[in-house]
């Protein structure tokens, strides 16, 4: 398709970008918890050929769904008003480009070309015509879009001969999807990029890091069942994705004032813990006993100041019912502490323990439980007041048989990105013997759950799947069994990472 598209006597350099999954460590890293990465054997592959201008051409081989795109790099920057990327991704003008444009397949490759562009302000950046093939399901939860902003960053970063460090371009790739218009943290990006064959990653943010690598247990494989629900993060659900994030901040915000001794030590949410604050368990679980289950914006107005809440609230429309900030704030912690020991279990091969582990990730993202007749019931974690005292009441009971099951792991608290869909596909995952664990995979609402089973279950996982969720809804099975491999770079450079000659010039 490039030959034919570029000529065949083009040269060009290939990159590819694997998707991924974290096992363990959902919605926390943009709070500076631990996530636990594999790349798996999904990609994105893109020819690149620099230009001598600015301008980038995006030829995409499904032209069907991807429609050809086209833009300058300087004419983009010239329409948006920016001091530096917050303020680009928080201007006006983008947010209308956004809205207009209606989560279009090239914002991806926008979003890194423009991240690099400002980092590398003393230059002027060349353009690429790039071809770009992939068979990483879109709206999955595997991140594709993730993919797709490491795949422009790496042919960027090549095209433009410049120097960046594996961890600062993680964190760059991280801000640069800020464009499209959510507020995640760069845990996607650091799977995409530090994958290896045959490993789990633990990684560590703020700072950025891979603290372990640990073997996947040889003889589970992780199976991706899609709900063939798309939830694309460009589009509607990144509202609620943002009012997500947005309780993780009130929270910290609402713990620092009510808990001012302990302000200098919580920087990010997931300082608030037992080791960093000096204080047991059952003192963290009544800091989080201080916060509200839920507030209005007006509510919340009269306990944080306006300064605090204009940047947090500024990102999404409020919730209807109020933000569910104790839930929230809840599940990031316990999900901190399980993302924290999830890879001394693996190594240590207790798998079945990292399963439930995983059980009760996926209940801190559902939001339905089931009829024996398979009849759809809202289900909501418990949060409540006194839920949170009895927890104490057990921690200082002194008697293990309550104090282990009220250590905050097994708290799944209340963030709710699930569909009911996925909670039945997850049910139906768990009544097959040699199943260890099941949740979510990905941001949420819509996309994928991921399986962690015996490769002898296999078959029954599969079978179970077909009758129980595809078959009655008319699909075709949608199960596949991921390989975790190796991570995005240039796989052929013709220029063998020599700056392409000649000036640039910019588009006009």
């Amino acid at each position: 398709h490039a030959a034919s598209v570029l000529g065949d006597e083009t040269p060009v350099f290939l990159v590819r970008a694997p998707g991924r999954v974290n096992i363990l460590g959902r919605h926390i890293d943009h709070q500076g918890g631990n996530c636990n990465l594999m790349a798996i054997d999904r990609e994105i592959l893109m020819a690149v050929h620099p230009r001598e201008d600015d301008r980038l051409r995006l030829h995409n081989v499904e032209q069907g769904a991807f429609q050809t795109r086209e833009f300058a790099i300087g004419e983009l920057l010239t329409r948006l008003l920016w001091d530096n990327w917050l303020s680009l991704v928080n201007s006006a003008q983008l947010t209308e480009m956004l809205r207009a444009s209606e989560g279009d397949w090239s914002q991806y490759v926008q979003a890194a070309v423009l991240r690099l562009q400002i980092q590398f302000g003393g230059r002027k950046l060349r353009g690429m015509d790039v071809i770009v093939h992939g068979n990483i399901p879109i709206g999955a939860g595997l991140s594709s879009s993730s993919a797709l902003v490491v795949a422009a960053a790496e042919a960027t970063v090549t095209a433009n001969a410049l120097e960046v460090l594996p961890s600062q371009f993680v964190d760059l790739c991280g801000e640069g999807e800020w464009y499209v218009g959510t507020r995640g943290g760069s845990a996607d990006h650091a799977a995409v990029v530090f994958g290896q064959r045959g490993k789990v990653a633990k990684v560590r943010f703020f700072p950025f890091g891979v603290e372990r690598m640990v073997d996947f247990p040889a003889d589970h494989r992780l199976v991706i069942c899609n709900s063939l629900i798309e939830a694309r993060k460009a589009a509607g659900a990144r509202n609620t994705f943002n009012q997500r994030i947005a309780c993780y901040r009130l929270g910290a915000a609402l713990i620092r004032q009510h808990f001012r001794q302990y302000a200098p030590l919580v920087e990010h949410l997931r300082d608030v813990n037992a080791r960093n604050l000096g204080v047991p368990l059952s003192w963290v679980y009544r800091i989080i006993l201080s916060l509200p289950e839920r507030a209005t914006r007006d509510e919340l107005a009269h306990m944080l100041p306006e300064e605090t809440l204009r940047p947090i609230l500024a990102t999404h429309e409020p919730p209807a019912e109020g933000y569910d900030i104790r839930g929230v704030v809840l599940f990031g912690l316990a999900e901190c502490e399980r993302s924290r020991v999830g890879v001394d279990l693996l190594e240590s091969c207790r798998v079945e323990e990292f399963g439930r582990l995983m059980r009760v990730s996926h209940d801190g993202d559902r939001v339905a439980r089931f009829e024996p007749d398979g009849t759809a019931l809202p289900y909501h974690a418990p949060v409540s007041n006194a839920y949170i005292l009895d927890l104490i009441t057990a921690l200082e009971s002194g008697d293990p048989e309550q104090v282990i099951p009220a250590q905050l792991q097994w708290q799944p608290g209340g963030y709710r990105c699930s569909t009911p869909e996925i909670d039945w596909m997850v049910d139906l995952a768990l009544g097959v013997p040699g199943v260890a664990g099941a949740q979510l995979a990905g941001a949420g609402l819509g996309g994928c759950m991921m399986v962690l089973a015996h490769r002898d279950a296999i078959g029954d996982l599969t079978e179970r799947m077909s009758e129980g969720y595809y078959a009655p809804r008319g699909l075709a099975p949608a199960v596949s069994v991921c390989t975790p491999i190796a991570g995005s770079g240039v796989i052929l450079n013709p220029w063998q990472q020599r700056e392409p000659a000649g000036p640039i010039r910019i588009a006009t």
